[in-house]
């Protein structure tokens, strides 16, 4: 079906929108843990940090979006390539190939940990395995299709051409759903066994490591759900178009918007915890102004502490101001001090160690310590799950 120049527009800019968000978003993740030692020795962000490097070259060819098509082709918008920068561009797609078997490993690193206890020494022997089988199947679908010449206009993007749909179906979408399967088993189990450990605690005064399970098992979740979205209109457009080629617009342009989104939402779920512990320090705050600081926060790659005192000259937060640090005079100038990551000294209505830019691992309170650092899954690092009486180990609970 022709799409108006209109459709045409809105197909072309749409990856660029979310795919140039997915970027910014894996790339804070791979900073956040090659910069922080005790993260980068953990099997999750390590498996968190393979996920986001692929994504930043997947995200970066999806941004080109139609540019690369090559010029001959009608019905696109903004196609001014030629034959090399398609076989580019399909080449980096491809590579998405690899992610569907990282988001699986994700996921069963979590049923690994809350269902079965596994700890961080087991996952360390299975953990290369992991990262060959996906790199493998990274780079040797993409290498594979470039050298059979299957790359070409996909009609969204350069990618494997729809008169190869026998190798769109070997070479990708057998893994990408076998992934969701993996996925959908890998929630069920880590939400069962959450839900009867926590039964279990009610007889057992095993709270705290409830809590603790809960923690893992939200977060898997998330995770999970993300990838959910950013499958959600692409699986949606293929069944459809397994019985009709009159594909409704609004699916294809969810395509182009979520499928190359899974960085930033990756981004959002993995500072989540960091949010969620300001909204529980901070009740007064609003819901705003405590993302902004957890934003900032993580966009500024430090440790930040804005707890104050309460006091006539503590600091306060609102939705319209800044954080005002000391009296109104100072205000200014702190903020300006803050939004520079300098270190705030001086004021006698600070807490020890508090509005100033440490080191992420450094805490300025017990309860901190015991939370550990806010690397978006501080509760993976050290799991414990409680285990139920008579339980043994591994018994506990693009359109052509």
């Amino acid at each position: 079906m022709a799409r108006s120049h209109a459709q045409q527009v809105a197909l072309a800019l749409g990856p660029k929108f979310s795919a140039s968000l997915s970027i910014l978003g894996s790339s804070w993740i791979i900073l956040e843990v090659l910069r922080d030692r005790k993260k980068l020795g953990l099997v999750y962000h390590r498996l968190l940090l393979g996920i986001s490097c692929l994504d930043v070259l997947i995200s970066s060819a999806w941004f080109l979006s139609t540019w690369p098509v090559p010029s001959s082709v009608e019905g696109l918008y903004g196609n001014v390539g030629n034959e090399a920068s398609c076989i580019a561009q399909g080449f980096f797609i491809q590579l998405k190939a690899g992610n569907t078997f990282y988001n699986a490993w994700l996921a069963l690193y979590f049923v690994l940990v809350v269902r079965f206890g596994w700890t961080e020494r087991r996952l360390q022997q299975i953990e290369p395995w992991l990262h060959a089988v996906a790199i493998s199947m990274a780079v040797g679908t993409s290498t594979a299709s470039a050298a059979l010449g299957l790359f070409g206009n996909a009609n969204l993007w350069c990618w494997i051409e729809g008169a190869y749909p026998l190798h769109r179906l070997l070479f990708f979408y057998i893994w990408y759903w076998a992934s969701l399967v993996v996925v959908t088993i890998s929630m069920l189990a880590v939400v069962w066994t959450v839900r009867v450990n926590e039964r279990a605690s009610l007889r057992y005064s095993a709270n705290k490591r409830t809590q603790n399970s809960k923690k893992v098992a939200t977060q898997a979740v998330l995770y999970i759900g993300g990838y959910y979205l950013t499958a959600l209109f692409s699986t949606t457009v293929r069944v459809w178009q397994a019985f009709s080629t009159n594909i409704p617009f609004w699916a294809v342009l969810g395509m182009t918007i979520f499928y190359p989104a899974q960085g930033l939402i990756n981004f959002f779920i993995y500072i989540r915890p960091r949010y969620v512990r300001y909204r529980q320090r901070h009740p007064e705050w609003s819901l705003w102004s405590t993302l902004r600081v957890t934003l900032l926060r993580a966009i500024r790659g430090a440790a930040v502490d804005y707890s104050l005192r309460r006091s006539s000259t503590a600091q306060t937060v609102t939705e319209d101001d800044d954080f005002k640090l000391g009296t109104p005079l100072e205000a200014d100038d702190n903020r300006l001090r803050l939004a520079a990551g300098t270190r705030i000294d001086g004021p006698d209505d600070l807490e020890e160690g508090q509005g100033s830019f440490d080191d992420e691992n450094q805490r300025s309170d017990d309860e901190e310590d015991q939370e550990g650092d806010d690397d978006g899954m501080e509760v993976v690092d050290v799991v414990d799950v409680p285990s139920l009486p008579n339980q043994g180990e591994g018994s506990s609970g693009e359109i052509s």
